[in-house]
């Protein structure tokens, strides 16, 4: 999401398959398929059957963002309902969390090179304390 925000990936371009973005990455094919349709469900990219996923045109420009948040907001609501909680549960809830500032916030990378960028990006565009590691445990 970061790289089409920041239009690092642009409207039209192929993204890596699954197995080569999981090699790369040292994920399973799983986790990188689920992330590729998460960005698909919110209309980050689109997926074409038999030649890949490609990154869409900006959300904003193709996209009202009401519509936007209604595909993320929707399926939440459904699903809270349907597990009985009540609408009055629900916006209490949601207002807490919209509440909440987090104090921290830690970007995790395997490639030390990508991180720092990342993350000095994040620096000079957050207002939080972040924070980078890497996907290496320690040795004991």
């Amino acid at each position: 999401m970061l790289a089409i925000a920041s239009g690092e990936l642009i409207p039209g371009k192929r993204l890596p398959s699954t197995r080569a973005l999981a090699k790369r990455l040292r994920l399973t094919v799983n986790t990188v398929s689920a992330a590729y349709h998460q960005l698909e469900m919110l209309g980050w990219v689109e997926s074409i059957r038999g030649s890949g996923v490609y990154v869409r045109a900006r959300q904003s420009e193709s996209e009202p963002q009401a519509d936007i948040l209604d595909r993320l907001i929707v399926p939440f609501v459904r699903s809270a309902r349907s597990g009985g909680f009540s609408a009055e549960a629900l916006r209490d809830r949601v207002n807490y969390w919209l509440a909440m500032r987090p104090r921290r916030f830690v970007f995790v990378h395997p490639e030390p090179e990508l991180r720092a960028i990342i993350v000095h990006e994040l620096r000079s565009t957050m207002s939080w304390t972040i924070e980078d590691c890497g996907t290496h445990r320690p040795s004991v």
